[in-house]
């Protein structure tokens, strides 16, 4: 792998958390949370058709630190991202023991004990992202991703909601179908009449 701080400053930054790696990583984190969007929090099991969707989120206020922290100690290195309203959040913590950063890399493609940090973008995209994919020592894996709405997300919001009630009022979607579309449409920040019309045409074919 290409040095941690070259890395850091590409667009699409990949990474594995280390003591030397964690710094960089909550650099580029600190960056897309200063923007002040809001967040759309999504979580699932890898293998699992389930998907956990939050809209609407921020990083919280009311708390006794700063929501958004990062903590340098004497043989360790963390930072936590707490989320309003819910229990939302996330972060990245690395000791003595963690290992290297290729060894959490090693592990990690071994599903194993080891985890993948992947972030697209600087703060002014549509796509901006935080990934966070995890692998416990059981071999189950967990996937977090952070993305943030753009500055129209209140119209299109309108739109889409407007969009899935004629779709309800038509009475050939059901409330599952319609909960699925508008998963489908955040998560892949794709539009839900994009994805309709696709699902339409896989029935019909």
């Amino acid at each position: 792998m290409k040095p941690i701080c070259e890395r850091a400053n590409l667009r699409r930054f990949t990474a594995f958390p280390a003591l030397d790696t964690i710094e960089p990583i909550w650099g580029r984190v600190e960056s897309l949370l200063n923007t002040q969007r809001r967040i759309v929090y999504t979580e699932r099991y890898l293998g699992s058709p389930e998907l956990r969707i939050e809209t609407g989120l921020r990083v919280a206020t009311d708390t006794p630190l700063p929501g958004a922290h990062f903590e340098r100690g004497k043989d360790y290195v963390r930072f936590r991202v707490l989320l309003d309203p819910g229990i939302h959040g996330f972060g990245l913590w690395a000791g003595q023991d963690s290992g290297s950063e290729d060894a959490q890399a090693e592990r990690f493609f071994a599903k194993r004990d080891g985890i993948r940090v992947r972030i697209e973008g600087y703060g002014e995209g549509r796509g901006d992202q935080i990934e966070i994919t995890r692998w416990n020592e059981r071999g189950v894996g967990n996937q977090v991703v952070i993305a943030f709405d753009y500055e129209e997300c209140d119209q299109v919001a309108e739109h889409e909601a407007a969009f899935l009630e004629g779709l309800a009022a038509q009475g050939d979607w059901s409330a599952e179908q319609l909960g699925k579309l508008a998963a489908e449409a955040r998560y892949e920040w794709r539009p839900a009449v994009d994805l309709a019309r696709e699902a339409r045409k896989a029935v019909e074919s």
